[in-house]
């Protein structure tokens, strides 16, 4: 075998492997780039082992061409993945746990409230039909004493509160939570029970306002379900995600849960009193 030849299959070889490496070092972009060069490489140099020995001064111009290609090639991979390593880095949300002597520190507790629940002024709770996320409910400017969900409704919901007890306010603080629906099964006696999970969702909890340090300025939402034929499950996370000024600066931040009935939060179906 001729040394082109070696040379050749070695690179083919390094195409095949080295890239892996790359990938995991410095990401996919920058692998790429040295797949393709070794690999042309690697054909390249077979294309001359198979010249012609009476050809030198063509071997010799290939040569000189394949080295060339190869230098200014590997400058440019790299000059190209050191860029889009840099914007990925740039654009890539950063989500690195804080600890619990860090400048934010959130706590979330939900205790129960009777319904219906009287109100002044504005009132904020987790929709859970479509379960998208937090709505607003806003009373008769005329009369601003409401009940929350309505006048006829009996049943028991959840208030909570969540507060920041560091030493810096926290801007744009989002909660992903998990909620599951489950079928009702009623007994003859007038009892129920929960049945089979019929519908998941993922709903983000996005807080309106930013919470102040040291517990002032605390948010209170509240959660109840409007389906008389439904049990809802709301699992509330250990960790929400604090934007700060930045949205692309989104870090990931311990949350401490404090629930009276525990965590999943029993969403017990409403009951409607005839009119």
């Amino acid at each position: 075998m001729s040394r082109e030849a070696k040379f050749g299959y070695g690179f083919l070889f390094l195409g095949a492997g080295l890239p892996y490496l790359i990938d995991k070092l410095m990401g996919p972009i920058p692998a790429l780039i040295a797949a393709a060069i070794l690999f042309v490489v690697g054909i390249a140099f077979l294309v001359a082992a198979h010249l012609d020995h009476k050809t030198a001064s063509v071997r010799r111009g290939l040569m000189y061409t394949i080295g060339a290609f190869t230098i200014i090639g590997a400058a440019s991979g790299a000059l190209i993945g050191s860029i889009a390593g840099a914007i990925a880095h740039t654009k890539a949300p950063r989500e690195a746990v804080t600890t619990e002597s860090g400048a934010i520190q959130l706590s979330l507790t939900c205790d129960t409230v009777n319904l219906p629940l009287p109100y002044r002024g504005d009132l904020w709770f987790l929709e859970t039909i479509f379960l998208k996320g937090l709505a607003k409910l806003s009373a008769n400017p005329l009369n601003p004493d409401g009940l929350w969900p309505e006048k006829d409704v009996s049943g028991t919901g959840f208030r909570c509160v969540l507060k920041n007890h560091g030493t810096t306010p926290a801007f744009g603080v989002t909660i992903p939570i998990e909620a599951a629906k489950r079928e009702l099964i009623r007994g003859k006696d007038g009892s129920w029970r929960s049945g089979d999970v019929i519908e998941k969702y993922s709903p983000i909890v996005s807080i309106p306002q930013p919470l102040g340090q040291q517990g002032q300025d605390p948010f209170t939402f509240y959660i109840c379900s409007y389906d008389p034929d439904k049990f809802i499950e709301i699992t509330l996370p250990t960790f929400a995600f604090v934007n700060g000024d930045d949205i692309s600066n989104k870090t990931k931040i311990t949350l401490r849960v404090t629930a009276t009935l525990g965590n999943p939060l029993p969403i017990m179906p409403t009951t409607r009193t005839s009119r």
